[in-house]
């Protein structure tokens, strides 16, 4: 059954009631996501640093950790250099970067996501915050075969891939193979 006239507008009356404020605090918990700005992280390689400022990066941090984060080192595209990872935040979505031994030739970009997306409640009703974190997935550990149908195994694993995780959820791991980058299953 169908609801009619004014049953119609007092329902949406009540629902935006509930939800004003509920929405409200999503988007406070947005505009409170922690940005680092790439020339304050002196750890990082100066031509990245600089690379990721030119490109208008920031560097969102998750509300779970308190250090610097979601810039990482491992074998991503081979087995003999160690690239560098980085989660590129520009306006409202972020980007993971590659660069290839940390160079700035052949920056690699994969699994561009809406900030908004990785919003969660983080304790209390109203307290929101950003669940986006990435990692190494270790080459031992990715010597499993995928479960999900639109998932890909490569033909053999020879280095780390990408972690790409929402904090509690679950996560992708990408994978670099024959010049691409492709999904395999993360944790749960």
């Amino acid at each position: 059954m169908a609801i009619q006239g004014p049953a119609v507008a007092s329902l949406c009356v009540a629902v935006f009631a509930v939800s004003g404020p509920v929405l409200q605090d999503w988007e406070r918990g947005y505009q409170r996501i922690r940005r680092v700005l790439p020339a304050s992280v002196a750890s990082m390689p100066k031509p990245i640093r600089d690379d990721l400022t030119r490109r208008g990066c920031t560097i969102p941090q998750t509300y779970a950790s308190r250090g610097t984060h979601n810039i990482i080192r491992g074998h991503f595209l081979t087995r003999v250099q160690t690239d560098i990872a980085v989660l590129c935040s520009i306006g409202d979505s972020s980007t993971i970067l590659v660069y290839p031994g940390g160079g700035l030739r052949d920056v690699k970009e994969v699994a561009t996501g809406d900030d908004r997306g990785y919003l969660q409640t983080t304790g209390g009703p109203e307290e929101v915050g950003y669940s986006r974190a990435i990692g190494v997935a270790a080459e031992v550990d990715l010597q499993r075969a995928p479960e999900a149908p639109d998932e890909q195994t490569p033909p053999s694993i020879t280095h780390d891939g990408i972690d790409d995780a929402y904090i509690e959820k679950g996560s992708n791991v990408w994978y670099w193979t024959d010049g691409r980058w492709v999904r395999l299953r993360g944790s749960d």
